[in-house]
């Protein structure tokens, strides 16, 4: 075998300049596609739910040929850039709007006023059953006072 120089040696796996540059042609021609109906979908859609809904039927609008390398390599990084949009938007969506129930706290002159209310009506209630103890206590005083005089 003829020695050459690594210049001039020839891969049988490397594809030849011109099939190689007709695949990266399909290729960018498939992402310009790609790229340009999803900017016009963008448009038309209202909320990030509904553009990241519709992108797998994006996907398969392009009618990629899956048994070409080149094509199904572009569908494979449109379908992982898919997920990658979706959770980033999940994640995001969580971290901006997160769920939570509001809580309401009393408002401080509610509850004043509330516990005026309860210590005078304690305070009256206190007060009502000390008069009427001692109202009991006089009253037993006078009878047996009365007790007293009559047996003496």
């Amino acid at each position: 075998m003829k020695w050459t120089p690594p210049s001039r040696r020839r891969h049988h796996n490397v594809p030849r300049v011109p099939e190689r540059l007709a695949r990266e042609q399909k290729m960018n021609n498939a992402w310009l596609n790609y790229y340009s109906k999803g900017i016009a979908l963008l448009e038309k859609s209202n909320t990030g739910t509904a553009f990241l809904n519709a992108l797998p039927t994006l996907k398969d609008s392009l009618g990629l040929d899956r048994n070409d390398s080149g094509l199904e390599n572009v569908f494979n990084e449109i379908t992982q850039k898919e997920i990658i949009a979706t959770s980033k938007f999940y994640d995001e969506a969580r971290f901006l709007a997160s769920v939570s129930v509001p809580v309401r706290k009393p408002r401080l002159s509610l509850t004043v006023i509330a516990g005026l209310i309860l210590g005078l009506m304690i305070g009256a209630g206190y007060a009502l059953w000390i008069s009427r103890e001692r109202q009991e206590k006089t009253n037993l005083d006078i009878s047996l006072n009365n007790l007293l005089l009559q047996q003496g």
